[in-house]
């Protein structure tokens, strides 16, 4: 089985050659092979915290950038009840962001504020984590290394609050709906699964003249 839930066959001409090349993988899909299988793939929602700085153009309208860090995860399930394949992959990115931002509220140290803008995120690692589960006895592969990660490009608005902690400095919580642009990546995540989605973003952020 794959991210994308194509389902890997084993082809019924081999099997006298089945103990040259045994594996669990392989395990697994000769005991299933006369049953019903099914397979379920979840894709979890990003996780970002960063820290940005600000620099306001008026009052109320201000631009910020800063550094991102993002976690995706994504899991499968393969196989029947008692014999199957739980694979589970981890992707990180540091993103850099260039937003827009206008304040429509404030009250002593609580904002409030729009935000519109883009992000480019460049991945820093990538790792698939697969276990095999055969009539109770789990074992655990060579984790596998994914290489040559595509960059993702996103656009963003969101409403964020903003709790200031000194009067440059402060801290933000921003529920946004991103877009995630097709990267042509071989890769699945939740970023080709739902290209429109929803991101709680949260961090530190250092606002340069107010």
């Amino acid at each position: 089985y794959t991210m994308s839930g194509t389902r890997i066959s084993l082809d019924p001409n081999l099997m006298g050659a089945y103990a040259l090349w045994q594996t669990p993988l392989t395990d697994i899909m000769l005991v299933n092979s006369d049953k019903v299988v099914a397979t379920e793939i979840k894709h979890k929602n990003p996780i970002s915290v960063g820290a940005r700085v600000q620099y306001q153009l008026s009052d109320k309208l201000g631009v910020s950038t800063g550094l991102q860090y993002t976690k995706l995860t994504s899991e499968l399930k393969g196989g029947s009840d008692d014999n199957y394949v739980f694979s589970q992959q981890i992707l990180q990115y540091i993103g850099v962001p260039a937003h827009f931002n206008y304040q429509f509220f404030e009250k002593g140290k609580w904002g409030s504020y729009a935000s519109l803008g883009g992000q480019m995120d460049v991945p820093i690692d990538g790792v698939l984590k697969t276990n095999y589960s055969n009539n109770g006895l789990v074992q655990q592969d060579k984790d596998l290394k994914l290489k040559n990660l595509p960059l993702q490009w996103s656009a963003t608005t969101g409403v964020g609050v903003q709790y200031k902690l000194t009067p440059r400095f402060g801290i933000y919580a921003e529920p946004s709906l991103v877009y995630y642009f097709d990267n042509n990546s071989n890769v699945g995540s939740i970023y080709q699964e739902k290209p429109l989605n929803f991101s709680l973003r949260f961090g530190l952020q250092w606002n340069l003249n107010k």
